[in-house]
């Protein structure tokens, strides 16, 4: 009973193996590291609200078309919350920044992940540092007369055709490719995910309880010099701790220049902050959550 946990009201109990998992991340992901980053944001469901404005974003890249991004973003926002992403795009053509920030503005208001679909418009960096790093988002709207506030407990993500990404980019995501060298026979993956979250939140629950028994250990990334440091240590510690290695090790891959996506980043996590000030039934694992509280003290 004890390890027992509710996420968005649904019972979850741990379950041993990988079964469920396995299948439910068997995406095109062009190395073992990409899988890993992938299983990051997977994790990020029990480790809700313990890091607000020290969590990345996700960026999805993808060598052609047809390779899963939008799916792989869906599946990662049906663990998160168990229901589909906030996701939006804009007509081709487009390079409206305002138009992009209205939209994450409405998404906010209703969901927990937020995605930009094939990302185009640049953002500035302030957008993207408010989004990120503020523990909670306040901010007047449009003929409104009292600000829009949310706690950030949201998730951010964005999908692109591959393309380079500057600095500013790399330090706010972890980068996700996809190739299509590697697509297998998987159609609607993403529907299978959501009709088994439980058997997925289960074996994640096991993966973290071993990672509880056997000290919590916070393993830093070898390549990783970016902003949320203690996140990073968290998860790369479970993940190790359950055999996957690779975690964030697919930098030199995407460690190039291009103003455009660190922009693209910016927006989402701008948006995200502004959703509207909702409260979400979340109560995190009982077995667990002291040991959060000393990873993350407050």
């Amino acid at each position: 009973e004890e390890h027992k946990s509710y996420l968005d009201c649904e019972e979850i109990a741990p379950i041993p193996g990988t079964k469920h998992l396995d299948y439910g991340s068997d995406y095109p992901f062009a190395t073992p590291s990409d899988r890993a980053n992938y299983l990051a944001f997977f994790l990020q469901s029990f480790f809700r609200g313990v890091f607000p404005g020290e969590t990345p974003s996700f960026l999805i890249r993808a060598n052609s078309q047809n390779c899963g991004k939008t799916k792989s973003a869906r599946s990662i926002s049906y663990i998160y919350s168990g229901k589909q992403e906030g996701s939006f795009s804009l007509p081709e053509g487009s390079k409206n920044l305002r138009e992009v920030e209205m939209k994450f503005i409405t998404k906010l208001k209703t969901h927990d992940v937020l995605v930009y679909d094939n990302a185009k418009v640049s953002l500035s960096n302030e957008f993207l540092d408010r989004i990120i790093t503020q523990r909670v988002f306040s901010e007047r709207e449009s003929h409104k007369t009292q600000d829009f506030v949310r706690e950030n407990d949201f998730l951010v993500g964005f999908t692109v055709n591959y393309q380079t990404a500057d600095d500013d980019l790399i330090t706010r995501a972890v980068v996700i490719n996809l190739h299509s060298s590697k697509i297998k026979e998987r159609k609607d993956l993403d529907d299978w995910v959501l009709a088994h979250r439980k058997e997925i939140l289960g074996e994640l629950m096991t993966m973290i309880q071993k990672w509880i028994d056997i000290g919590c250990p916070r393993i830093k990334p070898e390549r990783y010099n970016g902003k949320f440091i203690r996140w990073a240590e968290v998860i790369n510690g479970v993940l190790k701790t359950n055999g996957i290695h690779g975690f964030i090790e697919n930098t030199e891959d995407w460690a190039k220049v291009d103003s455009t996506m660190s922009t693209v980043l910016e927006a989402l996590y701008m948006e995200a902050e502004r959703r509207s000030d909702q409260e979400t039934e979340y109560i995190p694992l009982s077995s667990w959550a002291n040991h959060i509280k000393t990873i993350n003290p407050g």
